[in-house]
């Protein structure tokens, strides 16, 4: 493909040369000051470069010296603003014509190459980068400038999305090996803009990018809180000794929805790409963020063996109800059936809020010994929505499960009938 698009750096580069170049040439003028400038045959002032400027700059300032003050202003004022639209202009124009390369470029690249890489990317066998080169047609050795490198990585971002869990990740990364996505995000890092080094961090991460971690050492204690935050993600991913040791220093700050997403995103990359998930534990016990510490309980719950569930039981009789909480979802997400009995002894003692979780969480262990419970829940809670929800536990709990509520919805009065009509309805619950 042939390259379109002027490396920012290189046209500034070049209009700083233009610029000197019109100085020197103004430097260099024919005529000095004085009577060389002036020619006593045709009485003419011959002036070039550097004089003319002058002249007309003194002209200009002699034009409204009699007038007041206030004038003068307004005229100086109107002249600069004339001169600034000038440049806008100037700047404005450029930047449309640099826009409508990139957009082209991105077009041309889009249509030559997405498809030829998805089908690279997704083939079953692995290949090696000699390989996707063939299937993709693409020239070893093409030079791309930073805009066009920049157009790639939000390809890549895309093919990330619509490549088979199932297919070879070596091959996606040949991919962005063979085109320098990586060794690019490597110098932007080390060499390039910090304010693009934020979004270069979380786009590796997403594309499960690899580079050397002395790249991040000196970003993980920068004191930008958003990159330093964006390199010590990154480095949980790269890191194969001790991926979590930033985590302590961070647990005074906030932890928000998307930093979870984020983390749980990491935390699943790295066991889908064989690295290994160590033990959250023995971080728990350091962390001082009520928010962190109930999430990594959860996440437990998600990558934890059995020795670290048992402990995630110490959190359900905790004083902290957001912690209590966390532990009954760990204990559902891990479906961790020897909590079950403990779980059905401490219902009671809960707040309403967390019967529903713990219902929930039996809903999903599903071990069929929890039939009699949610019909006892029923019958014994007085807030509708947590009876509610232990009829639709009932309901979800398998064949057993709907027969028992059958056998249940038959024998309750006939006021009772609507709430289980609800639990049954397919458009109340959207299942849909």
């Amino acid at each position: 493909m042939k390259q379109k698009i002027t490396n920012h750096k290189t046209r500034t580069l070049l209009l700083v040369g233009i610029v000197l170049s019109l100085l020197l040439i103004f430097y260099l003028r024919p005529y000095g000051y004085g009577e060389d400038a002036y020619n006593y045959n045709t009485n003419e002032l011959r002036l070039t470069g550097v004089d003319a400027a002058v002249y007309y700059v003194y002209l200009l300032q002699n034009a409204f010296a009699g007038y007041p003050i206030v004038v003068q202003i307004c005229y100086g004022i109107i002249t600069l603003s004339c001169l600034s639209i000038i440049i806008l202009v100037v700047i404005m124009t450029t930047d449309m014509y640099r826009r409508r390369n990139l957009n082209a470029a991105e077009l041309e690249i889009n249509d030559t190459y997405f498809e030829p890489l998805k089908e690279a990317c997704q083939d079953f066998r692995q290949l090696s980068m000699e390989e996707i080169q063939k299937m993709t047609n693409y020239k070893a050795g093409t030079h791309w400038s930073k805009d066009e490198m920049l157009i790639w990585i939000r390809l890549f971002v895309k093919l990330r999305a619509e490549v088979s869990f199932y297919s070879p990740e070596s091959n996606f990364q040949n991919a962005l090996n063979m085109i320098g996505v990586l060794d690019f995000i490597d110098h932007e890092l080390t060499y390039g803009d910090q304010t693009e080094q934020v979004s270069l961090m979380q786009a590796l991460l997403y594309l499960n990018g690899t580079l050397s971690e002395s790249t991040l050492i000196r970003m993980v204690n920068d004191q930008d809180p958003m990159l330093r935050r964006a390199a010590r993600t990154l480095y949980m991913w790269l890191s194969k000794d001790d991926p979590y040791r930033f985590f302590e220093e961070d647990s005074d700050h906030d932890f928000s929805y998307w930093d979870q997403l984020e983390i749980h995103q990491l935390f699943e990359n790295r066991l889908i790409n064989e690295k290994d998930v160590p033990t959250f534990v023995p971080l728990l016990k350091g962390l001082k963020n009520k928010d962190l510490i109930a999430f990594m309980i959860r996440e437990t719950g998600y990558w934890g063996d059995k020795e670290d569930m048992q402990h995630i039981l110490t959190y359900c009789d905790v004083a902290d109800q957001t912690l209590r909480q966390a532990a009954f979802e760990s204990i559902g997400i891990n479906r961790f059936a020897e909590a079950e009995p403990m779980l059905m002894n401490i219902f009671y003692q809960q707040p309403d809020a967390l019967k529903r979780v713990i219902m929930q969480a039996m809903v999903d262990i599903r071990s069929g010994k929890a039939i009699d419970f949610f019909i006892k829940a029923y019958q014994n809670c007085t807030v509708n929505l947590t009876r509610r929800t232990a009829l639709r536990s009932l309901w979800l709990y398998g064949k057993k499960g709907q027969e028992a509520f059958n056998q249940l919805k038959a024998e309750v009065l006939p006021a009772e009938l609507p709430m289980f009509e609800h639990v049954e309805s397919k458009i109340i619950n959207n299942e849909f």
